[in-house]
């Protein structure tokens, strides 16, 4: 019995890999160079081991493992060179379990998605500090937060993500300086409504800044007063520095330096 059950672990990987093959796909216009397995019977859908890299630099973005087309097991991911900016558990393509958010290393969120709780939370000194304003129907009021909002994903990664969708298509000035700032209201239960540019600078990078604060991945929890959830309005500021045309430097976003 022994040798049987050795025999059928030993021949389980073989099996498998004769299921399924190796994709690589390149897209140099978007810097992105995936690797995959899929299943040979059905070239369509992802089985296996999952891995992204950027294009130019060949550095791994994420890995992880997929199961009928949906993501399973151990998830990753990296916002520079080696260094782990979130991972967790997937599960029919669902998290599930306790994720984690990194920034140089330091742990920022810990969240578990399968109790809904916040194990851990460090805000960024800036948002720990400021005065938000709660509204309440029609009335507002300014106040400090006893918890302000969380990001799950953490603010690094939000950084990352804005980084990543604010490239200027239109910005034709010898320099452009300024902020833009998306303003939305962070619901009690965590959702998003009324997104809005407060502030602009033109040239097509409001748009842009925008669209990337709507179509951040993630979820939030609500800043909490006095033990309660509150809904509160969020600002995202993003402040450029383009010397040149269609050279871009981001410089700050939501209080902290993008290098």
């Amino acid at each position: 019995m022994k040798r049987l059950l050795l025999y059928l672990v030993l021949l389980t990987p073989a099996i498998l890999s004769a299921q399924t093959k190796l994709v690589t796909d390149r897209d140099e216009d978007n810097n992105i160079v995936e690797k995959y397995e899929v299943l040979k019977a059905a070239p369509t859908i992802k089985d296996g081991g999952y891995k992204k890299y950027t294009y130019r630099n060949n550095e791994l973005v994420c890995e992880g493992f997929y199961k009928n087309d949906q993501r399973d097991s151990t998830w990753k991911y990296y916002a520079l060179p080696n260094q782990l900016s979130l991972e967790g558990q997937f599960h029919a393509d669902q998290r599930t379990g306790v994720w984690t958010a990194y920034s140089r290393g330091m742990e920022q969120v810990k969240y578990d998605y399968t109790t809904k709780q916040l194990l851990f939370f460090k805000a960024p000194p800036a948002d720990s500090l400021k005065e938000y304003r709660v509204i309440n129907g029609a009335d507002t009021i300014i106040a400090h937060l006893d918890r302000c909002p969380v990001y799950l994903d953490g603010p690094g990664n939000m950084i990352k993500l804005l980084v990543k969708n604010v490239v200027p298509r239109t910005a034709n000035s010898d320099e452009i300086k300024g902020e833009v700032i998306i303003a939305f209201t962070l619901n009690k239960n965590g959702s998003r409504t009324n997104l809005k540019i407060k502030k602009g600078i033109g040239f097509g990078l409001d748009e842009q800044v925008f669209y990337a604060v709507a179509n951040l991945d993630g979820q939030w929890l609500p800043g909490i007063l006095n033990n309660k959830p509150v809904a509160v309005e969020y600002l995202v500021p993003v402040k450029f520095n383009i010397p040149a045309p269609h050279v871009i430097r981001v410089s700050r976003m939501i209080g902290q330096s993008v290098q």
